[in-house]
């Protein structure tokens, strides 16, 4: 009897552990997709992008809550820089200064952006930020002002596969990249590529995408005015007017899904409607609005969008605002 006891003690002690690993195992999984899930939950309430009236509740954009901060920092960037010789042209760093200098005296006198949108018929630029002054004001810009845009066009297919992969993924850590837009009426969904000059973990999981982003000289990347995003407006949506942070950026959507008939990009009190597999230029420093009146077996409308540099910023000018506005200093 000692003999068979001490046979099978050892089995039954092999199994009650492996039991016990398992339970542990399931416990800790458990634990790990509620951890996920309440990250993910937390990631969307904290990370709206805009209210209903128009601000945005993220704390670190740079379009609402920290306007003042970042002129500060680049006016005070540009000051130290000017008592030293460099590479940058005077002229062109007093220019930005005063450019500064007035925006900062713009947001001092309340000029809030969302009054100035309210009227249907204001068709000025009224950047919430930084307004560069001499630039062309054109609520539509032709897309053969840019070059390499043709590069999104002509692999419009891999771009909207790569968007499918990223929105239908199972994943916990996939779905927290997407932030829920707050809005007036429907859903606004957005997944940022690049978020204010910074990639992030979502672009690691677009390689196509990126790299053809990569092959257009005019994408702002290093400055805190440029974003990427696939964005997504659910039927029965509308956004309000709203305006960019500067106007020395030109945003581009290019279309990925578009249902047929019922949504509308405003800008500026002119109408334009998106294609798939085509883009619309246009200066998101104009009060812009966005409508999506499909019903809910229309399907989402989709885009890519991704800032360019104005036009009429010279080459000069763009490596002076990415040293003054540096998305690195910003976010600091």
């Amino acid at each position: 009897m000692i003999t068979i006891l001490s046979y099978e003690q050892p089995f039954w002690l092999l199994i009650s552990a492996s039991f016990c690993l398992f339970i542990f195992i399931f416990l800790l999984e458990h634990f790990r997709k509620i951890a996920l899930r309440y990250e993910s939950e937390s990631d969307i309430q904290n990370d709206s992008r805009q209210s209903t009236n128009g601000e945005c509740l993220s704390p670190e954009c740079i379009r609402c809550n920290k306007t003042k901060k970042v002129l500060e920092c680049g006016q005070q960037k540009l000051s130290l820089y000017s008592k030293e010789n460099g590479l940058f042209n005077k002229d062109e760093i007093s220019a930005l200064m005063k450019d500064i200098q007035q925006s900062l005296s713009r947001i001092s006198r309340s000029e809030d952006v969302t009054n100035l949108c309210s009227d249907i018929e204001h068709i000025a630029s009224t950047p919430n930020v930084l307004f560069i002054r001499g630039l062309r004001e054109q609520s539509i810009v032709s897309r053969f002002e840019f070059s390499g845009l043709n590069v999104l066009i002509d692999n419009y297919n891999q771009i909207k596969l790569e968007f499918m992969h990223l929105y239908q993924s199972p994943l916990p850590e996939t779905k927290a990249m997407w932030k829920v837009n707050t809005t007036d009426k429907g859903k606004w969904e957005i997944a940022q590529l690049i978020d204010q000059g910074c990639p992030t973990r979502a672009s690691q999981l677009c390689p196509l995408t990126m790299n053809f982003l990569g092959q257009i000289s005019s994408v702002m990347r290093k400055n805190v005015f440029g974003n990427a995003a696939f964005s997504l407006v659910h039927p029965n949506t509308f956004i309000e007017r709203h305006s960019g942070s500067t106007n020395c950026r030109i945003r581009c959507h290019l279309g990925l899904q578009i249902p047929f008939n019922c949504c509308t990009l405003e800008v500026g009190g002119s109408y334009n409607n998106w294609k798939e597999g085509h883009v619309i230029c246009f200066n998101d420093a104009f009060p812009h609005s966005v409508a999506h009146t499909g019903h809910e077996d229309s399907g989402p409308r989709v885009i890519l969008m991704v800032d360019l540099w104005h036009p009429d910023i010279t080459e000069s000018q763009r490596k002076l605002i990415d040293f003054a506005f540096s998305s690195e200093d910003a976010r600091a």
